[in-house]
């Protein structure tokens, strides 16, 4: 017998559930408000969706194309999402403004050097809120992306999706993609390996001056790497869809040439 009050020896704790802090499963209030305002001065984009059921948990690849992708998406994708970006934006404000004024407006947007220090400074106080507001989860391009996967593995474990564009954008956002880097591959085979789950991927495209975003059906990495394709294989059958999207369904709401 126990004393009152004495817990009994060899009995065992429950194991209390790691809680993620700083990324909760909504929006914060201020955003989405903002968000909503936004929204009513935005005009909806068509939205052709391939799917009877999109996934929660499930990884989302979408083009870029420039600013308005991450936006529009934010705005009226059917799913909530925490997005993949680079570290630089989750810096303080001169890593910020360094991102913003030599890789995104100088090296991808090709502004001229005088409206891109002006658009950059603008900018660079501003990006810091709304990619919090966003829960961005920063990506490296050295081992630090080890604790962005186990972050991320997290994020999946509470059936959260996450958003990654993975296009190669370092000449420019184009409407015919012609790379899509392998992170999102690397990411489905860890939380394979450590789940025992291949999550489903879907493909979006989205094209403003169609303003129509298509969700193509899920495809499983990890499916693919069994079928004997190696991950760079894998990263550009799913660029190939997206650019199969663009074909089928934007062209024809734009009669655009191919």
């Amino acid at each position: 017998m126990t004393r009152k009050g004495e817990k009994k020896k060899g009995r065992k704790r429950k194991k209390k559930k790691e809680r993620i802090w700083g990324t909760p499963k909504k929006r914060g209030k201020f955003f989405t408000f903002f968000k909503g305002l936004l929204r009513i001065f935005t005009r909806k984009p068509k939205i052709i969706n391939l799917n009877d059921k999109i996934e929660d948990r499930a990884i989302y690849l979408s083009n870029h194309s420039g600013s308005s992708g991450p936006f529009t998406l934010e705005m009226f994708f059917p799913k909530y999402f925490v997005p993949w970006g680079t570290y630089e934006m989750c810096g303080g404000y001169r890593d910020r403004w360094k991102y913003l004024y030599h890789v995104y407006l100088r090296q991808k947007k090709k502004v001229p050097a005088f409206f891109a220090f002006i658009a950059a400074t603008v900018a660079a106080c501003f990006t810091g809120m709304f990619y919090k507001g966003l829960q961005l989860v920063a990506t490296y391009p050295d081992n630090r992306m080890l604790s962005t996967l186990r972050y991320t593995h997290r994020l999946l474990d509470e059936g959260r999706g996450i958003l990654i564009f993975p296009e190669n954008s370092s000449d420019g956002y184009k409407a015919v993609l012609e790379e899509f880097f392998a992170g999102f591959v690397l990411l489905a085979k860890t939380y394979f390996k450590h789940r025992g789950v291949d999550l489903p991927v879907y493909t979006v495209y989205w094209d403003k001056k169609a303003n129509t975003m298509v969700i193509d059906k899920p495809e499983y990495c990890n499916a693919l790497l069994k079928s004997g394709k190696t991950a760079k294989q894998v990263a550009e059958f799913f660029k190939d869809k997206a650019n199969a999207l663009r074909s089928a369904f934007i062209l024809k709401e734009t009669a655009m040439p191919a």
